[in-house]
């Protein structure tokens, strides 16, 4: 094994609670925005109907409060992969992963081991391919004790309490140590009975996107993304291959994970990744839509799951979330959002979208049970720039699923 790809960095957990970061907006829109009397019923399947409509900008790296004032010192992200969950990998698995992270922003892999008779083939394999492409990997562990550490990972990643991330920054770098900040998309586990098995931390109101900018802000050494593939725990970036092995427990993730795709958010978040090493917002080559919601109501009931509606659950929201990044060489003038037969209609003039300069903005609706669930992108003249047709969401549901699906549009 060759271990010139070894990225040297010791990491110790913590378990606390985290963050629900709160970023500026230039301006918000609710309720009834944009919408025509004479629109009011569209044949007999949608009702224009824009109650709960939230829309909201991100600033404009110009004047906006969000930028890394710290020295020009090199960020580094990471991404937290299970090794148990690849004991199947192949090297052209291991490459495939690897190069898709590269094309992502992330540097290295921190490869979280056990006790596991993989180890001996899987770990040699990791390092071999990581050279080849000049990635970075390393060992991740969970000690019971050390003498000493180079620096910091808090697994406290998924919850509203105020966040740890800036006391934690600051007591490291007052005994000269370094700072890994998690940052995950959501968390549901329903794997068995039990509270340890059966739970979810709510992860609304565009979540991912506030702590990204919460962590921009303070400009942490590292970032560690939590996870690549952590599949029981459904906050796996990258989707299932053939050859990964979900976990199983009373019930298989399987039941959770297949066909809730989780890609094109690690394409949302690659954008966040440049913008935390660079230290300033990038500039849009592309304009692109992203969305994400679950596959129930939180209030619906499985009729056929095993296991218990899971804990906290009703804690979270029936809401669609939308990141939408419209690039100065492109005009979107308004979207249409259509869920259940519901349909929302809301103009983007007044956010800037006619401005010729790059805008950012988050966008929610509550979502409606039924088969048509879409997005869609319009231009100037009213033509279609873009649709993406997403999940259905469920009424009665066979099994409880807390877990998001997410598609996108790319123009």
């Amino acid at each position: 094994m060759n271990t010139s790809a070894l990225f040297r960095v010791i990491l110790v957990f913590s378990s606390a609670f985290l963050i629900d970061a709160v970023y500026t907006t230039e301006l918000t829109t609710q309720g009834n925005q944009s919408v025509k009397p004479q629109d009011k019923m569209l044949g007999n399947s949608y009702e224009l109907n824009n109650a709960g409509l939230t829309i909201k900008s991100l600033p404009h790296p110009q004047v906006g409060t969000i930028k890394n004032t710290s020295s020009a010192l090199e960020r580094y992200v990471f991404a937290h992969v299970v090794q148990g969950n690849f004991q199947l990998y192949q090297a052209e698995d291991w490459l495939e992963d690897m190069a898709l992270a590269k094309e992502m922003g992330i540097d290295a892999f921190a490869i979280n081991i056990g006790r596991d008779e993989t180890n001996q083939k899987q770990i040699p394999l990791i390092y071999d391919v990581a050279e080849k492409i000049s990635f970075k990997v390393f060992i991740c562990y969970k000690p019971s004790q050390a003498s000493s550490v180079d620096g910091l990972l808090s697994w406290d990643a998924w919850s509203s309490l105020p966040s740890p991330d800036r006391s934690n920054f600051q007591q490291l770098q007052a005994v000269g140590k370094q700072y890994a900040a998690p940052i995950s998309g959501l968390f549901y586990k329903h794997l068995s009975a039990d509270e340890s098995g059966n739970y979810i931390y709510p992860t609304d109101s565009w979540y991912i996107i506030q702590k990204y900018l919460d962590i921009i802000s303070l400009s942490p050494d590292f970032i560690e993304l939590l996870t690549w593939n952590d599949f029981g725990e459904s906050h796996y970036l990258r989707d299932p291959r053939p050859a990964a092995n979900l976990p199983i427990g009373v019930v298989s993730s399987k039941q959770y994970v297949d066909g809730m795709p989780h890609e094109p958010l690690l394409d949302m978040i690659s954008y966040f990744n440049r913008w935390y090493k660079s230290g300033s917002r990038p500039p849009l080559s592309r304009s692109k839509a992203y969305i994400w919601y679950r596959p129930h109501s939180k209030d619906a009931v499985a009729t056929s799951d095993s296991l218990p509606r899971p804990k906290s659950s009703d804690q979270t929201k029936d809401n669609i979330y939308i990141f939408l990044m419209i690039s100065s060489n492109i005009e979107i003038s308004r979207i249409e959002l259509k869920t259940g037969t519901q349909l929302y209609r809301a103009s983007l003039i007044d956010f800037g979208s006619s401005k010729q300069e790059d805008v950012l903005l988050t966008i929610s609706v509550p979502f409606s049970a039924g088969v048509e669930q879409s997005l869609e992108l319009f231009d100037i003249n009213d033509s279609s720039l873009g649709l993406l047709k997403g999940k259905a969401i469920d009424a009665n549901p066979k099994f409880y699923n807390f877990n998001y699906w997410s598609g996108m549009i790319e123009l």
